[in-house]
């Protein structure tokens, strides 16, 4: 059999007898990991990422594999698989009123803004960041290659503190 390279989202004849597969599902798929493997949803409630599956099994991975900010040991930390999306996607969920759960990084800044009557003023924004990350091979030698996804949203840091309950 041979392969053909194929972008991940494409539907394509891999196997060569005009009949389109899905080619994130299918055991000839040729994707490697690159920069839009991931997608940032910055929501009111909830930080929500999306990371391509098929460049994680092209890598040698299983969407277990992944995990927020290195915290492999951490079930809630991991992501879970969505077979209801093409391509197929391992989601993660951050809770704007949970952000420490998974060591994700919370850095105020100040930078000049509109503030509520439409004046400049200075604001301060609060960026949320962090990444996924595959763990550490088990040996010293390891052909598998790392994979790390990094993200970041910003919100008004007014409205964090508004709509989080701050830990005591």
């Amino acid at each position: 059999m041979s392969y053909k390279s194929v972008r991940c989202s494409d539907s394509a004849d891999v196997l060569g007898y005009g009949v389109a597969l899905d080619v994130t599902i299918h055991v000839g798929c040729l994707c490697v990991p690159a920069e839009r493997d991931i997608s940032v949803y910055c929501g009111v409630q909830t930080i929500t990422l999306k990371i391509n599956f098929c460049p994680v099994l092209f890598s040698g991975y299983v969407d277990t594999d992944l995990a927020l900010n290195g915290r492999h040991g951490d079930a809630h930390c991991r992501g879970f698989i969505n077979n209801n999306t093409f391509p197929t996607v391992v989601l993660f969920s951050i809770s704007l009123n949970t952000l420490e759960s998974c060591d994700n990084s919370l850095v105020v800044s100040t930078a000049q803004g509109m503030n509520a009557y439409g004046n400049l003023s200075l604001v301060q924004i609060g960026n949320i960041s962090g990444y996924i990350d595959t763990p550490d091979p088990p040996t010293i030698i390891s052909y598998l290659p790392g994979l790390l996804y990094k993200f970041s949203c910003s919100y008004p840091l007014e409205y964090l503190v508004n709509n989080t309950q701050l830990a005591s």
